[in-house]
This record gives structure tokens, sequence and C-alpha cells, in this order.
């Protein structure tokens, strides 16, 4: 059975020899991957820059949409109240001219009933 020194000793030597063969790793991938990679970090360079510039038009596009449907709020809100007041007063007018036909009938019948 291992001690708990033991454990820990096996331990570090495993991270050592890990770090080891990651710096191992990373120099070998230089080596093979040395000259894509500045040709894959410009890609990425323009490709992160293009992405940037659809998000700065696409935001400015959902402003303008916005603002588009607040204005045509507003305009459909006047108009509806515009057309809502127009039938208003044409219900009061038309109201008060049946009012009067509906009273000159009735004269004319109490008139008649009278003779």
């Amino acid at each position: 059975m291992l001690t708990k020194y033991e454990v820990i000793g096996m331990a570090k030597e495993n991270e050592t020899k890990l770090n080891g063969q990651a710096g191992e790793i990373t120099t070998i991938r230089e080596i093979l991957m040395g000259s894509y990679l500045g040709a894959y970090e410009k890609r990425f360079a323009d490709i992160e820059s293009r992405l940037a510039a659809i998000e700065d038009k696409l935001s400015l596009s959902n402003e303008q949409t916005i603002q588009n449907i607040e204005k045509l709020n507003v305009t459909l809100q006047s108009d509806f109240t515009s057309r809502l007041e127009k039938i208003e007063t044409h219900f009061k007018e038309t109201n008060q001219n049946d009012k009067q036909e509906l009273s000159k009938l009735f004269s004319e019948i109490s008139n008649r009933l009278l003779k």
C-alpha cells in the first residue's frame, strides 16, 4: 500500500511529465502548422471584423425598425381617433335628424287626429 506522501510525489511527477508533453506537442504543432497558423489567424480576424460589421448593421436596422413601428403606431392611433370622431359626429347628426323627423311625424299625426 502506498503512503500519502508517495501518492503526492507520483502526482507531481505525472503533472511534470504532462506539462513536458504539452510543451512538446505545442512545439511539434508550431513546426508543422506554423506557416498555416498566421493565415488562419488572419482569416479569423477578417471573419470577426465582418461579423462585427454585420452586427452593427443589424443593430442599426433593428433601431430603425423600432422607430418605424413607433411612427406607424402614432399614425394609426391618430387615424383611428379621427375616424372614430367622424363616426360619432355622423351618429349624433343622424340621431338629431331622426329625432326632428319623428317630431314632425308625431306632430302631423296629432294634427290629423285632432281634425
